[in-house]
């Protein structure tokens, strides 16, 4: 423990170093940039994260000439912004399910690849739960392919936290009576449900290094009774 305190002091002593920035596309085909994009939708806006890679996964940083762009059939195109190096983000407002995604060279589009997100869905619980009785869910059964994860957070949990992986054909999830804590009051949970694409989508023209993860996500919150 010493020898590692005095390490990290010899280190300070030294002062802060930043890396390089890494190398930019500008000269790279587009076969030789990956991309690894998570796409996420709440139903009312989609979020998409970018992150530049070579072919061989070092990180890159887009060059001048080139952007990433966004659009859906209900919300116009728009560049992805430049928040880390090498890493970029939109908030696209949007209720679709379908959206483009392309790498733009000089003002024209190298790469456009069409996304589908998972089926989308909402929750349902009943308007007065009580504990002792179970907590039923339902929403959407999904397609296959997908995945569903389930988390729940309150205080009337034990560790104040669940979380389960419930049939992705279903049409809901009951929470038991025995999963809760012997609480006494009421109890507010946050339900959290996630559904995404059993793997990355392939980006058309670009390395296959990268992908696009693509997730429905729906939250909850409501006040259950002992």
């Amino acid at each position: 423990m010493r020898m590692r305190f005095a390490l990290l002091f010899l280190a300070a002593c030294d002062g802060p170093s930043e890396a390089p920035p890494p190398p930019e596309t500008t000269n790279l085909a587009t076969s030789g940039i990956g991309v690894k994009l998570d796409v996420t939708s709440n139903g009312a806006a989609i979020l998409l994260d970018a992150t530049v890679i070579a072919s061989n996964g070092t990180p890159l940083e887009l060059g001048p000439a080139d952007v990433f762009s966004a659009s859906a059939p209900d919300a116009p195109e728009k560049a992805l912004g430049r928040y880390a190096a090498g890493q970029y983000a939109l908030v696209m407002p949007s209720q679709s399910q379908t959206l483009s995604f392309s790498l733009l060279r000089n003002g024209k589009s190298v790469s456009t690849t069409m996304l589908t997100l998972p089926s989308a869905f909402t929750i349902a619980a009943p308007s007065a739960p009580t504990r002792a009785m179970g907590l039923p869910l339902t929403w959407a059964p999904g397609v296959p392919g997908e995945q569903l994860t389930l988390t729940i957070t309150g205080p009337c949990l034990p560790g104040m936290r669940l979380v389960r992986q419930p049939d992705p054909l279903g049409g809901g999830f009951t929470v038991q009576g025995a999963d809760f804590s012997a609480a006494t009051g009421a109890c507010k949970l946050a339900i959290d449900l996630e559904r995404a694409g059993a793997m990355p989508s392939a980006l058309l023209g670009l390395a296959s290094v990268g992908g696009a993860k693509l997730v429905q996500t729906r939250t909850l919150e409501i006040v259950t009774q002992p």
